[in-house]
């Protein structure tokens, strides 16, 4: 059962990166705090984007901010098990990707949606600068966890021995 126990993560090698995932996970925090606080406003944003129907907008608003928020205990060096730190490293990157795939979608409907909704309604960010920043929110995620993997942060699944 060591796979199920909390581990606290391993130390930090990457001299001088200490910051760079508590920056990310600030971002990350700061992203689904706004997307939540203005829960139905924001719904309202991914529907006019004009692909998302009625009845989905709140389970891709939710989706989105789910991983967002699941993507802070490994940002946070949390303890954690083994499993739930993979599973925290998969989100960090999904994230990015979901605003990606929602900005490709975006631009292909030509809706002309004036607002991203990337920090909710509180901060209006052109619907246009959606792809860029998503796609460098992907550069950083991609980046902090290249650092994780240097550090020895990264979780090493043991293969069993047969005997």
């Amino acid at each position: 059962m060591h796979f199920a126990k909390a581990t606290p993560p391993p130390a930090f090698h990457a001299a001088g990166w200490w910051w760079a995932p508590l920056l990310l996970g600030l971002l990350n925090a700061a992203l689904a705090v706004t997307q939540l606080a203005s829960f139905e406003d924001f719904r309202a944003i991914l529907e006019a984007y004009g692909f998302i129907p009625n009845a989905w907008s709140a389970t891709v608003a939710l989706g989105i901010a789910a991983l967002e928020i699941l993507s802070l205990p490994v940002l946070l060096r949390l303890s954690l098990s083994p499993a739930m730190r993979t599973v925290s490293m998969y989100a960090v990157l999904a994230a990015p990707i979901a605003w990606i795939k929602l900005s490709i979608a975006a631009a292909a409907t030509g809706n002309g949606a004036s607002e991203s909704g990337l920090f909710g309604s509180f901060v209006v960010v052109n619907a246009d600068m959606l792809p860029f920043l998503s796609f460098v929110h992907l550069l950083v995620s991609v980046g902090v966890l290249y650092v994780f993997g240097l550090s020895g942060l990264a979780p090493r699944l043991k293969k069993k021995r047969r005997t």
